[in-house]
Formats: C-alpha cells, structure tokens, sequence
C-alpha cells in the first residue's frame, strides 16, 4: 500500500479523528497521520517521555518485529 492508499483504506472503513466540539464527527486521517501512526512506538507498548523510550502499561498492539519491518519500508 502506498500511505495515500491507507489513508483512503482507513476512511472508507470510517476510522476518523477523535471527535471536538468543532468537528463532532472527527475529520478523515490525513496521510501525514498515517506517516506518524507507522513510526510510533506507542502501538509496540512503548512510550516516549523527553526522549527516552519506556514501557507502557499498555499492551503491544503489534510485535516489534512487525513495528522494525514498518521502519524499515521507509
């Protein structure tokens, strides 16, 4: 998939932004969203905090092996 393609692929499938008193229905993801949903670490069950990486309590939604093949396509 290209990250235009996804991006569409999400919109078709509904996933939006979180809803704002603005836009109650949230907004189409952009392909720069995609872009920084693709590199953060956050979906492996890290975190950032001022630069230093930590594990989340959070559980991994994708094997870091998954995560280093994404980076990698970049």
């Amino acid at each position: 998939y290209l990250i235009r393609e996804l991006a569409d692929e999400l919109a078709d499938r509904g996933l939006n932004t979180r809803p704002t008193p603005k836009r109650p229905e949230g907004t189409a993801v952009t392909t720069s969203m995609v872009e920084r949903m693709l590199a953060n670490p956050y979906y492996m069950g890290i975190v950032v905090f001022e630069g230093v990486q930590y594990q989340g309590r959070h559980g991994p939604l994708i094997s870091a092996e998954l995560f280093a093949d994404v980076q990698a396509l970049k």
